[in-house]
């Protein structure tokens, strides 16, 4: 419910346009883009409202999503961004609680996150990335290629040759002993 500014009142500390939600003995409120603002500097930012934990934070202690400007502190970003790489995802959504569809970019955040979770994201990018571009792994020496035109035989830099499509070696008779379903084997040639 909205509360008007009146009185010593915890409400009459909030900016204009700001609700609050009264429990038994706690008012906490519900501000736009999470943003709270200190009474005692007007028009200056000095805390954050996380719109996950639901505390107030130092600027310094926050990060906010360029796209969507939810912010929220560090540490429950962090906890965000480990479980989605967790669970396997490469795309960081906004965690905004107004079903924000805003995305996170490692680069805006890596600062702030731990080095391992920070890997970890870069990792499972460059993953996508490889599954899009359909680029293999050479099996010796590890580096990546991408088959642009041609056959599946492919020469890396190491010069070593393997099938393009299920990486094995490349021999003579390779062709008809490829795990490749046959309609796509004639269809590479």
């Amino acid at each position: 419910m909205d509360s008007p500014s009146t009185g010593s009142s915890p409400s009459s500390i909030l900016p204009a346009g700001t609700t609050t939600i009264q429990a038994t003995h706690l008012v906490v409120p519900s501000c736009p883009n999470h943003e709270t603002l200190d009474p005692n500097k007007a028009g200056e930012s000095s805390e954050i409202f996380c719109g996950l934990c639901l505390e107030r934070q130092e600027t310094d202690k926050t990060f906010t999503v360029e796209s969507c400007k939810h912010s929220f502190c560090s540490g429950c970003i962090n906890k965000h961004v480990a479980s989605k790489i967790k669970e396997g995802k490469h795309i960081v959504s906004c965690p905004g609680l107004e079903d924000c569809k805003s995305v996170i970019e490692l680069e805006a955040c890596s600062s702030i996150l731990p080095k391992s979770i920070a890997e970890k994201w870069n990792e499972s990018l460059f993953e996508a990335l490889m599954k899009e571009q359909q680029w293999k792994m050479c099996p010796k020496c590890t580096s990546y290629v991408e088959k642009s035109r041609g056959c599946l035989r492919i020469t890396c830099r190491c010069d070593f040759q393997f099938c393009y499509w299920c990486g094995e070696e490349w021999t003579e008779d390779h062709l008809v002993s490829c795990q490749k379903d046959e309609g796509d084997q004639e269809e590479e040639d």
